[in-house]
């Protein structure tokens, strides 16, 4: 009977978890994308975009409306060479944190001029790289 209950408990962690759980969960999912939002953050300073999209991207997955997640997702993009998508990254973070809309939109509309220059650009966006 211990094992069995053992078993139901688990199977109810991992339901939890699966279906983001309770408010614990969730705070400590906000706080990991903040975290690896910071390191994306970092890691492009330190000439490492590849590592920081990683980070970004995993960020935006644990907090989709965290902001800042998709700010630096642009950013690696962009520092990719990657016009088109570090475009739409920051028209997402536009979109979902008002006081990051200036900044987000700036850096989106200079993205576009690279891959849209006189409005015609590659259908890849990736700016001839």
């Amino acid at each position: 009977a211990g094992s069995r209950e053992r078993r139901r408990r688990r199977r109810e962690q991992r339901r939890k978890l699966e279906c983001g759980g309770g408010e614990e969960e969730r705070a400590l999912n906000e706080l990991m994308a903040i975290c690896l939002s910071n390191r994306a953050l970092t890691c492009l300073k330190l000439g490492e975009p590849r590592t920081a999209l990683w980070d970004s991207i995993q960020a935006e997955r644990l907090s989709p409306g965290y902001g800042k997640a998709p700010l630096r997702r642009g950013a690696a993009r962009e520092a990719l060479g990657e016009w088109a998508a570090a475009a739409e990254a920051y028209e997402r973070a536009a979109k979902l944190d008002h006081a990051l809309a200036r900044a987000a939109t700036a850096a989106r509309d200079r993205c576009r001029a690279k891959y849209m220059p006189n409005g015609h650009g590659s259908a890849n966006g990736s700016g001839g790289k």
